[in-house]
């Protein structure tokens, strides 16, 4: 039985690395008949050199021996071979044939290569005689002793004139039948190519691997077989072994002619003349099967170090968008995606969107193609091969589930390197149930933390507006727990008044108070639909719903939310929010609002009650204005406020002259309807910011907030020419009204109210003792 021919093959290759790098000597060529030996399983191997002289006879001697008993090559370089017993083999290369010649004797095998009238042969040996020596062995010889007589060429003519020199591409063609006579019978191809990578040889087997034949493939440059996803990288790794001058190999994917894709694995050693190099030799084999193994592997290995990531990373997000967004990233850096997205139901039906890559070469909608959808449902997984660019890729689209209802997918795209094994439908099975799970859990938490905070913002807003019932602590405590649930950027709480809506209340951020706005509630406006018509409005686009919102000082709204104030069905108002991004809210912030409504109706509609009530306290019963009570609590608070900030306060204080006589003559009803009409002559004239009330009897007391002395002398002129430039008549009768005017400002931080009082009523007594109708 012959030697394995993988193992000839092996062998073959060894020495042809070994003897494509470096200077030729006589002892690598003893190396290599060492190794060629060995591989044979030989007794013996010599190297014969043979000559015909111009007697026609044939001189040959040997000048190598390589023996299994002594594992050593013996250099001879003898004379003419006298060896009756080797007789045969000057019969054999008498034959004078040019090319490879053999024949055998016994257990030996002669192998020789002969050019003209000379050559070289090879001498195998074996201690058995009816050794049948295979054509594999055959072949392995033929290449061999082609190999030596192309690269040792020079060492071995050291005692004979030099031949001249051929070309590479010569020399490389005279041994094309040898390895076509042992390239027929192997599964691996081999390939000669000059400097330039173009191959000068294909071994036939190539057809049985790519389907071209070795006459297709002959001139074709080598780069030019593989795929463009691994050309750099090889060109790359070929530079490198250029430079050094050793051999290598490479993994590549390559297509066949019908367009198949293979993994091809190709070792390559560049052939030296001197220290340059002249070509290559090359030998490729088909490592598809193994490739895909190793990515099956890889595949499972990876999902599963994806799938324990998947745990760690859903734990750390807090909200959903938050965690599709880092399994997307992860599931990204896989090797081979090309695009991944993830799609989900948060709220509304596959409202929740976050993808990496290219996602529009997805070849399927999941979220708006119900058959899909359906599909889906059913199988849990829908699989299909793309090709995009020229590049094979795997779509999987994985069902994300609740309560047996599809609630999302999972999506990728990838490089198609393998089938896919039941084993790794399993795993994207899994992966699927992990994400679902980890999504779930998430939803479900958020949903319960956001109804927690909800509901502890309603308890609060609950809580502060029955401990206050000021309508400023009321409207503040209901905006501030808005801003817990609702991510919105202005809120406003506005009220009936007529036929308008007065703001007052909410929170600008960065712009200034719309406090004290009003709004007509004209058809068509928001403030219609919601206060006058009693709806609810979500505007996601603002601004296309109500042209109001593209008016200068609105512009920045382009989400709006607005519910009415009600209290037994009737509206009082509405509270509203807006967000400077569109699609900015959801129905559970619509939710939200509706709830806090409920209680901000209550709240103002008590507020307002205690305003009225506290109001009839501080007020004056007769002329509607304040009482000394008021006059008191407010005045007190500027007092505050001007010393707090450093401004100015002045204070008027007036009495009518002859009040009593005109009481006495006029009667009661007399005197309170002089009174009244005082106390509206003043409202008139004086600012909305001032205080002004009845201190007791005809006298009355004006504060003026940020007002200088000689601004509060003005005004007080006004109030006196006032009462004189107005025509009061009582039942017919044309009544003459004036008053005696006392002033004083606010001097210093050590001042109080009631000393300001005292200094003006000083001044009033001169004003009053120099007759009247005059400023002091």
């Amino acid at each position: 039985m012959g030697v394995c021919r993988r193992s000839l093959f092996a062998s073959l290759e060894t020495i042809f690395s070994y003897m494509s790098v470096e200077e030729r000597s006589i002892t690598k060529l003893c190396d290599v008949l060492m190794i060629a030996g060995k591989a044979l399983c030989a007794d013996s191997l010599a190297l014969y050199e043979f000559e015909e002289v111009s007697d026609g006879s044939l001189f040959t001697r040997q000048i190598f021996e390589w023996k299994s008993e002594t594992k050593e090559v013996e250099r001879i370089f003898s004379g003419r071979n006298e060896d009756n017993n080797d007789r045969w083999i000057e019969r054999i290369l008498g034959a004078k044939k040019d090319g490879i010649i053999s024949g055998r004797s016994g257990g030996a095998l002669v192998i020789a290569n002969s050019s003209g009238s000379a050559g070289l042969a090879l001498v195998c040996k074996d201690k058995s005689l009816d050794r049948d020596w295979t054509e594999d062995e055959k072949a392995f010889l033929r290449c061999l002793i082609s190999s030596i007589s192309l690269s040792f060429e020079e060492c071995l003519s050291e005692e004979t004139p030099q031949v001249e020199e051929v070309l590479l591409k010569e020399r490389l063609l005279r041994s094309d039948e040898l390895l076509k006579n042992f390239e027929g019978n192997v599964l691996d191809i081999l390939a000669v190519a000059d400097r330039e990578l173009i191959f000068n040889y294909v071994s036939p087997s190539a057809v049985n691997t790519l389907g071209f034949t070795p006459e297709e493939l002959v001139g074709t440059k080598a780069f030019d077989l593989i795929d463009r996803r691994d050309v750099e990288r090889v060109i790359e790794e070929s530079k490198k072994l250029a430079t050094e001058k050793k051999n290598g190999s490479f993994r590549y994917r390559t297509k066949t002619k019908s367009g198949r894709v293979l993994w091809m694995e190709t070792g390559v050693s560049p052939i030296l003349k001197g220290n340059e190099i002249e070509g290559w030799t090359m030998s490729s084999r088909d490592v598809t099967s193994e490739m895909k193994l190793q990515a099956e592997l890889r595949t499972r290995d990876s999902m599963m170090v994806f799938m324990n990531d998947l745990y760690v990373l859903v734990l750390s997000g807090d909200n959903l968008q938050e965690a599709a967004s880092k399994i997307v990233n992860r599931a990204y850096e896989e090797k081979g995606i090309v695009g991944c997205r993830i799609v989900f139901s948060e709220e509304d039906r596959f409202d929740l969107e976050v993808s990496r890559g290219n996602t529009e070469i997805f070849p399927i909608d999941v979220k708006g193609d119900p058959e899909v959808l359906s599909k889906l449902s059913s199988n849990h997984i829908l699989l299909e091969n793309i090709v995009d660019d020229g590049i094979e890729l795997r779509y999987v689209c994985i069902a994300l589930e609740s309560n047996n209802e599809v609630i999302g997918a999972f999506e990728s795209v990838a490089e198609r390197v393998t089938g896919l094994t039941e084993e790794s439908m399993d795993l994207y099975r899994l992966i699927g149930t992990t994400i679902s799970f980890s999504l779930n859990n998430i939803k479900n938490f958020v949903t319960t933390k956001r109804n927690h905070i909800t509901s502890e913002s309603l308890r609060k807003a609950t809580e502060a507006i029955t401990k206050d019932l000021d309508m400023n602590t009321v409207i503040e405590s209901i905006v501030g727990g808005l801003r817990q649930v609702i991510p919105f950027y202005s809120a406003a709480v506005e009220l009936i008044d007529g036929d308008q809506l007065l703001i007052v209340g909410g929170s600008w951020p960065g712009r200034d108070s719309f406090l004290g706005t009003r709004f007509t509630m004209e058809i068509g406006s928001p403030g219609y639909d919601v206060a006058k018509k009693k709806r609810i409005v979500l505007a996601e686009y603002a601004q296309k719903r109500y042209h109001q919102f593209n008016r200068p000082d609105f512009a920045f709204i382009k989400s709006w939310m607005g519910v009415p104030l009600l209290i037994e069905d009737e509206p009082i108002g509405m509270i509203a929010v807006d967000s400077e991004i569109e699609r900015a809210f959801r129905k559970r912030h619509l939710e939200a609002l509706k709830a806090f409504a409920d209680i901000a109706a209550i709240g103002i509609n008590n507020a307002r009650l205690h305003e009225e009530v506290r109001d009839l306290s501080i007020r004056d019963y007769l002329t509607g204005v304040y009482n000394r009570r008021g006059l008191f609590e407010l005045g007190e608070r500027e007092i505050e406020k001007a010393k707090r900030y450093g401004t100015k306060m002045g204070l008027i204080m007036f009495d009518l002259d002859n009040f009593k006589k005109l009481n006495d003559r006029l009667g009661h009803l007399g005197g309170d309807f002089v009174l009244k009409r005082v106390a509206q002559i003043c409202c008139k004239i004086l600012r909305a910011a001032d205080i002004f009330g009845r201190y007791g009897g005809d006298e009355f007391i004006v504060i003026l907030p940020m007002t200088d002395p000689r601004r509060t002398e003005e005004a007080a002129f006004r109030i006196c020419r006032a009462f004189r430039e107005t025509d009061i008549e009582y039942n017919g009768i044309p009544l003459e009204v004036s008053a005696s005017f006392g002033i004083a400002s606010l001097m210093g931080q050590e001042d109080e109210l009631e000393e300001m009082i005292k200094r003006a009523d000083k001044n009033l007594y001169v004003s009053k003792s120099s007759g009247g109708d005059k400023v002091t």
